[in-house]
């Protein structure tokens, strides 16, 4: 597991090689949420930004990240984009009626712009 949070600028385009390098199929990512009641919630829980049962869903970071957050979801939109260009579904092997595969597509376009986004759950401040 990295913590994507601890990650600047520069840091991000390195670990996105360094995943390429590594040569794992599965290339799923996830931002560190620590489960309620755990040793880490109760580590981390003084640094939470927002309340963390509304954002505890492993895309929002629940502690403030080195970078601004819009530029943060930035960087993990394109990230996961990357990581669900490798969906099985996707692949050219496939034999999927050509309406799934449309529906793939939009699905992943969907969910990057969406992720994108999504620092407007947090205070504006944040941003």
């Amino acid at each position: 597991m990295f913590y994507l949070t601890s990650y600047k600028h520069g840091g991000v385009s390195s670990l996105n090689v360094s995943l390429e390098l590594s040569g794992m199929e599965d290339k799923g990512k996830a931002v560190f949420t620590p489960s309620p009641g755990s040793p880490a919630w109760f580590e981390e829980k003084d640094k939470f930004v927002g309340n963390p049962f509304s954002l505890h869903d492993c895309m929002h970071p629940l502690i403030q990240t080195k970078m601004p957050l819009r530029k943060f979801y930035r960087h993990f939109s394109s990230l996961v984009s990357e990581g669900g260009n490798k969906n099985p579904l996707r692949s050219t092997g496939n034999r999927l009626p050509p309406l799934d595969i449309v529906r793939v597509l939009y699905a992943s376009y969907t969910y990057s712009r969406c992720l994108r986004k999504a620092y407007r759950d947090y205070p504006k401040e944040l941003w």
